[in-house]
């Protein structure tokens, strides 16, 4: 049996590059996958990629669920199909990189925050309650390796990622005596996706991701009550 056979999955960010190779490995686990993006085109692009694994089992939804509208919508959708979210992965936002962090602009300030903390923080407070209603769930946050370091002229990031840990700290403290288990896994390596040429040997790839976040899920990592899950390279994996 695939160790998420019959489980019900839902993929934030599952049109990217790094969410794409979640998405296949989460298939290939034989879970039931729910992908919202407010990109149709993207969306018909990760059904074109997965191919014969996603039929039957992947679900897309033209939702931005970065917003509380949106959110909700995808909740919504996903509790009337299925009744149910066994596993809510996060693998929103993206890079951003300009000037000092007392140089940036507001504009700048506001975009990053939008993008990869205020998404963060509508989709855990959207899904986070359906998995405690559940009894039993499992929330994993993707972060990078700048929410505990600064990289010069991307400090904005490191400001939204370090929040974004936060809050996978602050839910786990507040729900300590729950059977729902959340984690971050900050990502301290460059991600190979379909998009990267020339990759280093030593660089994860987006489906090593995806292998890691199949064992938080069934819990076959080393330390499953620990919050953060740090990786590096493959041994990590």
């Amino acid at each position: 049996m695939k160790k998420l056979e019959n489980k019900i999955a839902l993929v934030c960010g599952g049109a990217g590059g790094v969410g794409e190779g979640i998405v296949k490995v989460l298939l290939s686990e034989g879970a039931k996958i729910v992908v919202p993006s407010r990109s149709e085109e993207k969306l018909q692009n990760l059904v074109k990629s997965v191919g014969e694994l996603g039929k039957g089992n992947l679900f897309t939804i033209c939702a931005e669920v970065g917003k509380v509208c949106g959110a909700e919508k995808v909740r919504d959708f996903i509790l009337k199909e299925f009744g149910k979210i066994d596993l809510v992965v996060a693998s929103l936002g993206g890079w951003w990189q300009g000037t000092e962090i007392f140089n940036a602009k507001m504009e700048d300030f506001n975009s990053v925050i939008e993008n990869n903390l205020a998404s963060h923080f509508v989709a855990v407070r959207t899904f986070f309650p359906v998995l405690l209603e559940n009894g039993s769930g499992t929330y994993v946050m993707i972060n990078g390796g700048s929410s505990e370091h600064v990289f010069n002229g991307s400090s904005l990031i490191s400001l939204a990622a370090s929040a974004q840990l936060m809050i996978a700290k602050a839910v786990a403290s507040e729900n300590k005596n729950q059977n729902v288990k959340i984690y971050s896994v900050p990502l301290y390596s460059f991600i190979v996706t379909g998009g990267v040429k020339n990759p280093l040997t030593e660089w994860l790839t987006a489906e090593q991701v995806g292998t890691y976040v199949v064992k938080l899920a069934t819990q076959e990592v080393k330390n499953p009550n620990e919050i953060v899950h740090k990786l590096f390279t493959e041994k990590d994996i």
